[in-house]
This record gives C-alpha cells, sequence and structure tokens, in this order.
C-alpha cells in the first residue's frame, strides 16, 4: 500500500505542476487571441469554375466540391473540379475558382497552393494563387523558361479535364 500511495502523491504533485503551468499560460492569452485560438470550424463548399472574377460565364456542366477546415484565422481548402465543360466560356479568358469559403486577406502576399492537373495544357508547373482581399484564385503557370501566367480557359482539353487543389491562406474576416 504504501507504494501506491508514494505513486498517487507523485501523480497529484505532477498535476498540480501541470494546471500551475496551464493557468499561467491562459492568463497571458488576451481575448482577442482566445478568439482566434477556439474559433475553428470545417465544413463544404461548392467552387465556381469560371472565366472572370465576377460575372462572366461558368463551366457548363463541372462537379464541384470543396471541403475547408478553418483555426483562427487560417483556412485549409481543397477543391475537387471534375470533368470541366468549358462550353459557352471565354477561350481566352483567365481561370478563376470563385466562392471560396473565407476571403484571402487583405494583406496577403503570394498566396500559393498546389494543383494536380488531369486534361489540362501547361508548360511548367501549376500553382493556384488566392488573391489578397477576395474570395477567388487564379491558377498560375510557371515554366524555367518564361515568365509566370494565368491559365486560360482554352487550357482546359475537354469535358474530362479535372483539377484537384489544395491551398491554404489567412483570412481577415
Amino acid at each position: 500500500m504504501a507504494l501506491s500511495d508514494a505513486i498517487y502523491q507523485s501523480l497529484s504533485n505532477l498535476s498540480g505542476a501541470i494546471n500551475d503551468k496551464l493557468n499561467a499560460l491562459f492568463s497571458s492569452i488576451n481575448a482577442d487571441q482566445w478568439t482566434a485560438l477556439s474559433n475553428t470550424e470545417s465544413n463544404t463548399f461548392t467552387p465556381e469554375f469560371a472565366d472572370a472574377n465576377s460575372g462572366g460565364n461558368q463551366a457548363a456542366s463541372v462537379t464541384a466540391t470543396g471541403e475547408y477546415a478553418r483555426s483562427g484565422d487560417v483556412v485549409t481548402v481543397i477543391i475537387k473540379l471534375n470533368n470541366i465543360n468549358t462550353t459557352g466560356m471565354t477561350g481566352v479568358n483567365d481561370i478563376f475558382i470563385r466562392n471560396l469559403p473565407f476571403r484571402v486577406a487583405s494583406n496577403s502576399n503570394a498566396v500559393l497552393g498546389l494543383v494536380e492537373p488531369s486534361n489540362i495544357t501547361y508548360t511548367g508547373n501549376l500553382l493556384a494563387y488566392g488573391v489578397a482581399g477576395q474570395t477567388y484564385m487564379k491558377i498560375v503557370d510557371i515554366a524555367s523558361s518564361t515568365s509566370p501566367a494565368y491559365l486560360t480557359v482554352a487550357a482546359v482539353n475537354a469535358a474530362s479535364s479535372d483539377l484537384k487543389i489544395s491551398i491554404t491562406y489567412r483570412t481577415d474576416v
């Protein structure tokens, strides 16, 4: 029984020390920081494949799914655009992925994400570019021998074209 009492006392002391440290940590967090830490959510949304940042034309048909997770002011988005049909869209216009769940922070610089294309024409590497202060992103084609260029609707080759996108950005809402 003496051994159990000693173990119990050690655990009790350890628990008290941890509790003291946590109380010190939490008391140093101000209200804004606490709100940011406790503001976590995840959900789904429906992205739009379009040829303009607003208005313009949307894909005639596309299976579009989006998921997001937000912790404080950091948002991670995963988008799947399958079987993109660009009938009726303007081929020379840039591609816009609209309807992000939260606006990209106004003071953000170079918010980049990963793009996995299928049946899309491009010359280098594709990156998603979250536009500061907006709820849309564009797709950038980065080739080593040329300047980066936004991907246009004409790069989508057929109704069997797909894009998978993952991007993490800060929001100010």
